[in-house]
């Protein structure tokens, strides 16, 4: 199984969980919306809608991606 990290770019989860996933060492950015966020503004493209808006949330995205063990690192 792969190591998969998710580095998140702020301090604690809360309104805001831009990050990048790192999975054996290849990592790509990656951003969630909440969503309220997108009902205001419109989804965006290819980004990770949560609802809620929580790190179990994100960690079923994941899961559902096939990466079932993220390790969450915060800034």
């Amino acid at each position: 199984m792969p190591e998969v990290i998710y580095r998140c770019y702020f301090e604690k989860w809360e309104d805001f969980m831009d990050g990048d996933l790192t999975v054996d060492g290849e990592m790509r950015i990656y951003d969630f919306v909440s969503k309220e966020e997108w009902e205001d503004e419109g989804k965006p493209e290819g980004i990770p809608v949560l609802d809620p808006f929580t790190q179990d949330e994100a960690r079923k995205h994941f899961a559902a991606e096939g990466y079932p063990d993220v390790k969450f690192i915060y800034k």
